[in-house]
């Protein structure tokens, strides 16, 4: 197994990769957790034209949120889901306050809370385009809330189940490390591998 840049190899492992090699895909999540989150706009509001949804200022468009209500921040009435999805909201990314990206995972292996989180992130009105994890982490507990369910189950009823995704899993944790000791995830790539695509 090995990683390429530019035509040269830059990694290499004596790990083989196989059929049931399963790989961290890190933010190409964020692709599927917006289509879960059209998906579930489709089912609460039937018939509604999802421009006009997408439009829709979070406490309008979600307004019994126990969760937007525990945030209790001025932006949940400032920002749209087409603010969020294409980052371009004005809030800072929750990862910034855990230093650079190798360390992410480690600093990660306490439980988090999205609520604590999303009240620590500062918001910029002016909505830039920024890269933040935070807009998905919002959209993600958003998903969860209104199909009153967890990720991982919505997943499977959305994506994986219909497209035969029979290796494919949307482990949710609070907790980094539980990954590696998760029955679902016994074929991951090494380590090393999702340490050289974060840098």
């Amino acid at each position: 197994m090995a990683i390429v840049r530019g035509g040269k190899v830059f990694k290499t492992s004596s790990k083989q990769a196989n059929d049931d090699s399963q790989f961290y895909i890190g933010s190409a999540s964020k692709h599927m957790t917006a289509y879960m989150m059209l998906v579930t706009l489709n089912e609460k509001y039937p018939g509604m034209p999802l421009k006009k949804l997408l439009k829709q200022k979070l406490n309008a468009l979600f307004p019994d949120s126990a969760l937007l209500g525990a945030i209790g921040k001025d932006w949940i009435s400032e920002v749209n889901l087409l603010d969020l999805l294409p980052h371009r909201s004005g809030l800072s990314d929750y990862l910034d306050s855990y230093g650079d990206g190798l360390t992410v995972p480690e600093s990660l292996n306490k439980p988090i809370s999205a609520v604590e989180l999303l009240q620590s992130i500062s918001f910029d009105a002016s909505k830039k385009h920024l890269y933040s994890n935070s807009n998905y982490l919002l959209v993600g507990e958003l998903i969860e809330e209104t199909n009153g369910d967890t990720l991982d189950h919505i997943f499977d009823r959305f994506i994986k189940l219909p497209a035969g995704m029979t290796s494919s899993f949307c482990p949710v944790s609070k907790n980094y490390f539980a990954l590696k000791s998760s029955t679902c995830c016994k074929n991951l790539t090494p380590k090393f591998l999702f340490k050289c695509l974060k840098s």
